[in-house]
């Protein structure tokens, strides 16, 4: 059964829809960025706008490469599942990302920091078939670059918590 809706209600709504709007008229940014309202900004303590993975990227980088020093974490390597770089990009999703860019990247190639991103935002605005998907969210982002499992949550958390600090 559906809840009774009233007039207060759609009022509430309207008014709250036009705050959402003013404030996203306020905080434009001719930087490009521009700012999503969702109810997830509201749970979260970290904003989000589309374009703008940057802190996203280095606390992955940070949590991908914990226990390596800093000058070296671009040159990280995990032999058991033979990923490469700084976003530990994995033989499998660069197989993947070359396929549907028709690029030509090695694993060695992700040793390169900017080439690395390059495949993570690539997969942060496109699916898994290379369409344009419209914005995702840190939280998905980092899970979808986690890839799935029990363990994906944990991921999250970790990420999340250099994201706040």
């Amino acid at each position: 059964m559906l809840p009774c809706i009233t007039k207060f209600d759609t009022m509430k709504k309207m008014l709250l829809m036009l705050s959402f709007a003013l404030i996203s008229l306020i905080s434009y940014a001719p930087n490009n960025n521009i700012l999503i309202i969702s109810r997830e900004m509201f749970t979260s303590p970290v904003i989000r706008t589309i374009g703008n993975y940057e802190l996203l990227i280095k606390a992955i980088r940070v949590w991908e490469t914990r226990g390596i020093p800093e000058p070296l974490k671009n040159s990280a390597y995990n032999k058991y599942e033979k990923a490469t770089g700084g976003l530990q990009i994995r033989p499998c999703r660069l197989k993947h990302y070359n396929t549907l860019t028709k690029k030509n990247y090695t694993l060695q190639d992700m040793y390169d920091f900017n080439k690395a991103k390059e495949v993570f935002i690539y997969f942060t605005c496109h699916d898994g078939r290379g369409r344009k998907i419209p914005y995702k969210s840190w939280e998905k982002a980092a899970k979808d670059w986690n890839g799935s499992g029990p363990k994906t949550l944990d991921y999250w958390k970790g990420v999340l918590k250099l994201l706040n600090t």
